[in-house]
C-alpha cells in the first residue's frame, strides 16, 4: 500500500495529477476552502485510488464535468456531485470501457 500525502489544494482543480499518483493507493487531500475536483489522470485500467480528506472542508468530485478530459472525468452515482466532508472517503477505480473514474 501507497499512501500520499499532498500539498494543500487552493482553488478548483480539472485533470489532477498530483505526485506519485500513478503509483498511490490511498491519497490524502486537503484544502484551503470548500474546491471541485472536475477529473483525475487516467491510470491503468481498473486501478483502484482511495481518496480521502483529511482537512477541515469539503472537497467535492464533480460528476462528468467537461473542464476535465473525458478521460479524466469523473462518473458518480445519481449523476449528482459527490461531497467528502472532512474525515470522508471514496474507493474511486478506472474503467477502461468507459474511460472515466468510477465512485464505488
Amino acid at each position: 500500500m501507497c499512501i500520499r500525502d499532498r500539498a494543500q489544494i487552493t482553488g478548483n482543480v480539472n485533470n489532477y495529477a498530483p505526485t506519485d499518483w500513478s503509483t498511490a493507493t490511498h491519497v490524502r487531500l486537503n484544502t484551503d476552502a470548500s474546491h471541485n475536483i472536475t477529473g483525475f489522470t487516467a491510470t491503468a485500467a481498473m486501478k483502484i485510488k482511495v481518496i480521502i480528506n483529511v482537512g477541515s472542508y469539503d472537497i467535492v468530485l464533480m460528476h462528468e464535468d467537461s473542464n476535465s478530459d473525458a478521460a479524466n472525468r469523473i462518473l458518480v452515482p445519481g449523476a449528482a456531485d459527490l461531497t467528502l466532508e472532512a474525515g470522508d472517503a471514496v474507493n474511486l477505480y478506472y474503467d477502461d470501457a468507459t474511460t472515466r473514474w468510477r465512485c464505488v
